[in-house]
C-alpha cells in the first residue's frame, strides 16, 4: 500500500526561522504534501516552504490576518502554492478534505457537521486538537506562533495516524 504522509501546519504569522524548523521538521517525516490551515502571515512564509519543500505540492487557506494581503491570497500557483481564500477543498488518497482557518464559527460548523469531508483541517485557536465528529476527523496541528508548544502535525492517510511534533 502506498503510503501518503501529509504535514499539516497553522499560524506561521509571518514568522520565517520557526517556519524553517517546520518546513525541514516535515520534510525529514517524508511528507508528500504541505497544507497550511491559515493566518499565513506573509508571503516570504509560503516562498520559504516552497522553498524547503519543492517539488511537494503545497495548499494553504486564508486566515483572518491574511485577509487584505494580496500578495498571500494572490499567490501564483505557479510558484509552487496554491492558495484558497478561506475554503480549499483536495481529494488526497481517495480522502475528501476539507481545509478552514476555524476564525468563522458558521463556516467550520459547515465543513465539520454536515459529513462532507473525510478529515477538516483547521487552525486559528492556537491548540493541537484531534476530534471526530459524525464520519469527519477534525484535525488542528496547533500553531508556530503566539503558543507555549509550538507544533506541527503528519497525517497518513494509508494508516488514520496522527503525530503531532513539537518544535523547540
Amino acid at each position: 500500500m502506498h503510503l501518503m504522509i501529509i504535514g499539516i501546519l497553522s499560524d506561521t504569522h509571518g514568522h520565517l526561522e520557526r517556519t524553517r524548523q517546520a518546513a525541514t521538521l516535515l520534510k525529514d517525516a517524508n511528507i508528500e504534501t504541505l497544507i497550511h490551515c491559515g493566518d499565513v502571515g506573509a508571503e516570504s512564509v509560503l516562498i520559504e516552504l516552497i522553498t524547503i519543500l519543492h517539488p511537494l505540492p503545497i495548499f494553504a487557506v486564508g486566515g483572518n490576518v491574511d485577509l487584505h494581503d494580496d500578495a498571500v491570497l494572490h499567490f501564483p500557483p505557479t510558484a509552487g502554492a496554491t492558495v484558497f481564500p478561506r475554503l480549499g477543498e483536495l481529494t488526497l488518497a481517495n480522502k475528501k478534505i476539507g481545509i478552514l482557518h476555524g476564525d468563522d464559527a458558521h463556516a467550520l460548523d459547515r465543513a465539520t457537521l454536515t459529513d462532507l469531508y473525510d478529515y477538516v483541517f483547521t487552525g486559528h485557536t492556537h491548540r493541537a486538537s484531534d476530534e471526530r465528529i459524525g464520519k469527519t476527523r477534525v484535525i488542528n496541528p496547533g500553531a508556530l506562533t503566539r503558543t507555549i508548544s509550538p507544533s506541527v502535525a503528519t497525517l497518513d492517510l494509508s494508516t488514520d495516524t496522527l503525530n503531532i511534533l513539537t518544535i523547540d
